[in-house]
């Protein structure tokens, strides 16, 4: 994953950066790394790697740039800013996070993922992931950035969950009948930003909320994340 890549590669690498990243959370993240020099290396060298992609698209395409391929790529990174307590990786993500909830409007819709045409619905879905996931990593590391501005996420969040029960809200908009929604595997870690306990509760909750991009099992992801690393740095100046 760190020699040459086509733009295809590059964004599966950021997604495979993210992937581990939490799963090494689960196995105990920060408090292993100290003693995992060469696993932290890795992660190093990938981070670098999504970060100067990610700089370059931005360079080149401008706001263009930021989609929901950049907020995962945010994710990917900031993870492993907490994991690493690396805090320029964090700024990376915090900023990521900054940047799309300045996208997000008055009616919780991404205008750049409105243009998707049939999959509009379905791209508001997977932008919301790397959002909540990074305001998870946030205040599991000690930097509440959903604290800060956690009301632009909330009205993205509040979409999708319309458009679980009907996608044909954003028909209109992006002028085109809408694909269903599959299920918000992720929605239970955005609950517990809310307040909401024992989300993922009956065992078979654990066993069908998995999902490769987050990690493996959801259930596992949330416990962990319940805890504090106190690594991260705050994004603030």
């Amino acid at each position: 994953m760190n020699g040459r890549h086509t733009s295809q590669g590059q964004h599966n690498r950021a997604w495979a950066l993210g992937s581990l990243c939490l799963a090494y959370i689960k196995l105990g993240g920060k408090e292993r790394s100290s003693n995992d020099g060469a696993i932290g290396a890795w992660f190093s060298r990938l981070a670098d790697g999504v970060v100067a992609h990610q700089t370059s698209r931005r360079n080149e395409h401008g706001a263009d740039a930021e989609t929901n391929l950049y907020y995962w790529a945010g994710m990917s990174v900031g993870c492993v800013g907490v994991v690493l307590d690396r805090a320029d990786y964090w700024r990376f993500g915090a900023e990521a996070f900054e940047r799309a909830t300045a996208n997000i409007g008055p009616d919780g819709v991404l205008a750049i993922e409105s243009r998707r045409g049939r999959r509009a619905a379905l791209y508001h879905d997977f932008a919301a992931q790397p959002l909540v996931l990074l305001a998870r990593l946030g205040r599991y590391g000690g930097d509440d950035i959903y604290g800060r501005d956690g009301e632009a996420l909330d009205r993205l969040v509040g979409l999708v969950k319309r458009l679980l029960a009907d996608p044909q809200i954003l028909a209109r908009s992006a002028g085109v009948e809408q694909e269903a929604l599959p299920r918000a595997r992720w929605m239970g870690l955005y609950e517990r930003l809310r307040g909401a306990e024992a989300y993922y509760a009956a065992p078979e909750d654990e066993e069908r909320d998995q999902d490769s991009r987050l990690g493996g099992r959801v259930a596992a992801l949330d416990k962990a994340l319940q805890g504090s690393s106190s690594t991260a740095k705050s994004s603030s100046p």
